[in-house]
């Protein structure tokens, strides 16, 4: 944003900057704080002609459901209506329409894993500069779908769903339109205003309108695609004991991702394995403080017997009595190899390794990026990251992993049901377990969605009497 809107010849003021990891409900106070400090900023700077402002764009409250869209409504009133507001937000994203209304455009991540952090804010910049170039502004649209799908069950790296972007893409390269959106909303949101979004731009409102809706029409036609294939913990594990690829079995415990939200303290594979007796090898990583506390009692190379997991997940899980060896210690700081996330710092506090057995385990204070391999890579006498035949787990990060990174040096991936081996957990795939209470017009069942067909026909002919109505001229703009 910084740099498209410095090199537009504009100049930059900045306002307020807050992050937080994924996770619960956010305290309203710190809501309330991030509005006081930022309008006070803008009200000193006013008049402004644009205002740029990046969000992921899914964030609740404790009294909120719509954190983002009272923010961006808040930023319109004090701004006033003639300053272009562009913002970026994740692809998962729940776009609401006070959002929409608030704002000129939002543009949204187009990769899963999110690789083009920077990019999205550069095209948010480009249609503000746009906008106020002295010519027409473009011109954008939302519309929405009715599902809300796992985030564990489509990529745009390949797939429908990756082609579905290549499409949208062409069609910006053509020039038809001059920027487009896909949001796939985090699923475990439970609000009113939910579901999949499409967001386009162009030169006119037309063709923002008729491209929004086929890209709508194109996305809901894949909806069956967006299954996630599970399998149980016992069944990878007996999977990885007979695998003689020279590869690891990578075993991604979505349900327990601290990138969704969830802590990443689930001991269930450990608790597998040793109930097994597996001698499978194993490269495990687990968040649990309380036992990195008990661990830095002991010394390097010391057997000792702890508790691992469940300390944090509200208890989705229970504790794993382990004997151990204590393998080395490291401070907890690491940069992400990526693609995802490339190049950002991670701390995840105190962190040990443990070797059990055939198992070595990863324990720290804070999950911070699961999915990414220098997360064991940098401690050179811990848990090595890739080559070797055996199990390595990662709480999340299913899609972090492009085809030239880990996936082609480990034999394969197995998502299974969630951290505890049953269907309830922090971010479960099975998102009927969940039993939301906000949703007011539940999405489509993949299975039963003809509810679904006859909505998403409604805005199809809604759009066409629209477009007649233009052409009598009766319509309004």
């Amino acid at each position: 944003m910084i740099r498209v809107t410095e090199e537009g010849g504009g100049t930059v003021v900045p306002l307020y900057s807050m992050n937080g990891n994924s996770g619960g409900a956010v305290d309203h106070g710190v809501l309330l704080h991030f509005l006081e400090e930022t309008i006070s900023r803008l009200r000193a700077e006013l008049p402004v002609e644009g205002l740029l402002v990046s969000l992921h764009g899914a964030t609740q409250t404790t009294q909120v459901e719509d954190a983002c869209g009272l923010l961006l409504q808040q930023l319109r009133a004090v701004a006033g209506e003639e300053t272009v507001i562009a913002v970026s937000c994740d692809l998962h994203a729940n776009v609401t329409a006070l959002m929409q209304k608030s704002v000129n455009y939002i543009c949204g991540y187009h990769t899963y894993p999110h690789e083009d952090f920077f990019e999205t804010g550069c095209r948010a910049a480009r249609l503000l500069l746009s906008a106020l170039s002295g010519g027409p502004a473009p011109r954008s649209v939302r519309t929405t779908v009715p599902m809300i799908v796992p985030a564990s069950s489509y990529t745009t790296l390949r797939g429908p769903f990756g082609a579905l972007m290549r499409y949208g893409e062409s069609l910006v390269e053509a020039g038809e339109l001059l920027d487009f959106s896909v949001f796939q909303m985090q699923p475990w949101l439970d609000v009113a205003d939910a579901g999949s979004a499409i967001v386009t731009v162009a030169r006119d409102k037309l063709t923002a309108k008729r491209r929004a809706v086929d890209l709508a029409e194109r996305l809901f036609h894949i909806r069956s695609t967006f299954r996630a294939e599970l399998y149980s913990i016992d069944e990878v594990i007996s999977r990885a004991e007979r695998n003689h690829s020279g590869k690891p079995i990578i075993l991604v415990d979505a349900a327990d991702s601290s990138n969704a939200g969830a802590c990443g303290d689930s001991p269930a594979v450990i608790a597998r394995i040793l109930a097994r007796g597996s001698h499978v090898k194993a490269a495990i990583s687990l968040n649990d403080a309380q036992a990195v506390d008990a661990i830095y009692r002991a010394r390097e190379g010391e057997a000792i017997s702890v508790m691992l997991g469940g300390a944090r997940g509200g208890g989705f899980y229970q504790p794993v009595r382990v004997e151990a060896r204590v393998r080395s210690f490291h401070d907890g700081h690491f940069v992400q190899e990526g693609p995802a996330g490339r190049g950002l710092h991670n701390n995840i506090g105190r962190t040990a390794v443990l070797s059990a057995g055939s198992m070595d385990i990863l324990v720290c204070e804070g999950m911070s990026a699961p999915g990414d391999p220098q997360l064991y890579r940098h401690r050179a006498e811990g848990v090595p990251a890739g080559g070797g035949e055996g199990l390595h787990l990662l709480p999340g990060g299913l899609r972090a992993h492009g085809p030239g990174d880990l996936r082609d040096r480990h034999a394969g991936y197995r998502p299974h049901p969630s951290g505890s081996g049953t269907l309830q957990a922090a971010a479960a795939l099975l998102l009927s377990v969940y039993g939301h209470q906000r949703i007011l017009h539940p999405p489509a069942r993949i299975d039963a969605d003809g509810a679904a067909r006859r909505q998403m026909r409604k805005r199809r002919s809604e759009l066409c009497m629209k477009r007649d109505a233009r052409r009598a001229g009766t319509g309004s703009r």
